[in-house]
């Protein structure tokens, strides 16, 4: 059974009609996981029902990574002294942790408009120096959430762009740096959709923030370097709605099959 590890969060956020909306972001443990719930609740009104988030909606846009999965799971375990064969799971924990401390640096470099610089960690001056040193920041962990489809979202942070007066999204990844460079960020199709899945839901609840553009930071994990790779909108979009599609078929087709029994 699922477990709330944390106090939910709510965050309010302005649309351009000037309607503020509260958003509330819950998390749970599901075995091993974390996973985000979002309720929406306008001015006067009762919440929503919980959504489901962008991530539990974006599992059929990974694309067939498994054989790579496995070798780096066999290559962590042939590489431990003693053997250990937990060392996957381990390093994921470890990969985890240090991408949320990652994402911790970068929300309270934003929200101090620059002033609160972690120097200890590396992946943060990494992508300061890459970066976070060369965008007019203005927001930072915003959640979201689409009406129609029903799934909500945290994006990472939102940028104004001088040149053409609009907000562009944004979002951190970190990545072994053997790994990026030897199968480049065209291994990583899920993040895309990810991303143009937050940038279709703010555009639909008609947010203040509501981008035309949208970047992947791909952050080494040994600090050597921050990667930005650009995210095609309009065809992630496309990508996202069809897996969007079949996670909903799936989990139809998965209770008709409970039912029948």
């Amino acid at each position: 059974m699922a477990k709330e590890i944390k106090e939910p969060i709510t965050q309010e956020h302005t649309l351009k009609s000037k309607t503020n909306v509260n958003i509330t972001r819950i998390t749970r443990k599901h075995g091993d996981n974390e996973v985000h719930k979002y309720m929406v609740t306008y001015p006067g009104g009762e919440p929503s029902a919980e959504l489901s988030s962008v991530t539990a909606l974006n599992t059929h846009t990974a694309g067939d990574n498994f054989g790579i999965a496995v070798s780096w799971a066999t290559k962590l375990i042939r590489n431990s002294k003693p053997t250990n064969f937990n060392a996957a799971k381990e390093e994921t924990a470890k990969s985890i942790a240090e991408g949320n401390a990652l994402h911790e640096c970068i929300e309270r470099y934003i929200k101090s408009n620059g002033k609160e610089i972690d120097e200890e960690n590396d992946m943060f001056t990494a992508w300061l120096k890459d970066v976070g040193s060369k965008h007019n920041w203005i927001a930072s962990e915003v959640f979201l959430y689409h009406p129609v489809l029903n799934y909500g979202g945290t994006a990472d942070a939102i940028s104004f762009d001088p040149k053409t007066m609009e907000p562009v999204l944004w979002d951190w990844k970190t990545k072994n740096r053997d790994t990026y460079e030897t199968y480049g960020p065209a291994l990583y199709s899920k993040d895309h959709a990810q991303l143009a899945a937050y940038a279709n839901a703010l555009d639909n609840m008609g947010s203040i923030y509501t981008p035309t553009k949208a970047n992947i930071v791909y952050i080494m994990r040994d600090g050597s370097y921050a990667d930005v790779v650009p995210v095609d909108l309009r065809l992630s979009t496309e990508i996202f709605g069809l897996s969007a599609r079949m996670a909903h078929l799936v989990g139809q087709l998965t209770g008709s099959i409970k039912g029948a029994r």
